[in-house]
């Protein structure tokens, strides 16, 4: 014989209790949320800010630098250092990415022509763990379409050097 079922559960109600305890069991207690990858955010007002003064030829601002914190695209610093002061702002310990506003000069016109341009870097601090690292190698993409097209991508491995870079 059939045990007798409470008034207040419905035949409904029984399928959801038996659909979250099958749940439960499955996966130990509780259920597992699973966030993707492709939740970056990129609505801070400030990165949206700084990125317009990095691309005005009007604005001395000529470098920010951005990172995750969660699912949001926030910015870790900006100035007007160029180059130089860019590669010091670099973490360690974290994956960043960056865009710098540098002058390139064209050799094969006739008069060298010299024009600014942005680059993009993507960085993976040294001390940044292997699975970091292989989600940043997601992300890049994601984080390089948020603010347009670029002329050049570095990226790096491992920190930047100043007998490199930043002369």
């Amino acid at each position: 014989s059939k045990p007798a079922t409470p008034p207040s559960m419905t035949s409904e109600s029984r399928g959801r209790q038996r659909r979250r305890s099958s749940v439960r069991n499955f996966l130990g207690k509780r259920r597992v949320r699973v966030r993707t990858v492709d939740e970056i955010r990129v609505d801070d007002p400030k990165l949206s800010r700084t990125w317009e003064r990095v691309n005005s030829p009007n604005d001395k601002l000529n470098w920010m630098l951005t990172a995750l914190e969660g699912s949001d695209l926030l910015v870790m610093g900006s100035g007007m250092g160029g180059l130089r002061e860019f590669v010091h702002a670099l973490s360690p310990d974290r994956v960043m990415w960056g865009m710098v506003q540098v002058q390139m000069t064209m050799e094969g016109s006739k008069s060298n022509q010299q024009n600014s341009s942005i680059v993009f870097f993507s960085h993976v601090g040294e001390k940044v763990s292997s699975f970091a690292r292989a989600k940043a190698t997601v992300q890049t993409p994601k984080v390089m379409r948020a603010f347009g097209e670029f002329r050049l991508h570095l990226q790096s491995m491992i920190d930047y050097k100043m007998d490199t870079l930043g002369r």
